[in-house]
């Protein structure tokens, strides 16, 4: 599937903000350490000068929480640290998703969702792991075209919100344009057909949905001249 493409074409979002939002959580790397409480950390590519809450921690690669934040400098608090001698177990994860206001007994695939975006340098927040439950719970389609649908957002640098996520969701697994310019026209005209060799024509797609909409649009002008003469 080309996932990049279709989303290219499909929708036009705005990539994930190099500026920071205070609350938000996001993966860090500690690229300098300054003193015991500050640091040169990196996060989405951009340098920052951050002074830990509690101590600057011995990983290099840690989860934190931007508590305060002004141009280049920012106030962190450590979520979780990656201790390369003892891989990141349930309670790092635990503490992460506490501190987006989750309780960390929801659904897994809500979970999974969240580690997905922190693992793809995207950062979280409760605003955003709330419009992730609603996606989550009552978007149609499986729970594995759900999670393809985050993946697919992540990949593109795409800020999770939940008009990002239903534009993308319908990108990757809506009805095709011609469908559903095909349903709009019968309900202005229940006669409304589509000629053989339009529905042959699938190695053209885009010349499809064209004639599909000048006809759409020739259907509506009819019913407005008809109104008129009424």
């Amino acid at each position: 599937m080309q996932v990049t493409s279709r989303i290219s074409n499909k929708i036009s979002a705005a990539e994930i903000p190099l500026d920071l939002k205070t609350g938000e959580v996001s993966r860090a790397q500690i690229k300098e350490r300054l003193s015991d409480t500050e640091a040169v950390i990196t996060i989405r590519g951009r340098e920052f000068q951050a002074k830990f809450e509690g101590g600057v921690p011995s990983s290099d690669r840690v989860t934190v929480q931007i508590t305060d934040q002004k141009e280049h400098a920012v106030k962190v608090k450590t979520i979780a640290a990656e201790n390369p001698k003892s891989p990141a177990g349930q309670a790092s994860e635990l503490k992460v998703l506490q501190s987006v206001g989750l309780s960390g007994d929801e659904k897994p695939e809500l979970k999974t969702a969240v580690q997905t975006l922190l693992d793809k340098g995207s950062p979280i927040s409760k605003e955003i792991v709330r419009d992730l439950k609603e996606f989550m719970d009552h978007a149609k389609g499986s729970t594995e075209s759900k999670l393809e649908t985050v993946k697919a957002l992540a990949n593109k640098r795409l800020e999770a919100t939940g008009t990002q996520l239903r534009a993308v969701h319908e990108a990757l697994h809506g009805k095709p344009l011609s469908e559903v310019l095909t349903d709009l026209a019968k309900e202005i005209d229940p006669e409304f057909k589509i000629e053989k060799e339009m529905l042959l024509s699938k190695n053209n797609r885009t010349a499809q949905s064209l004639k599909l909409t000048q006809r759409m649009l020739h259907l509506i002008k009819s019913r407005k001249y008809k109104h008129k003469v009424l």
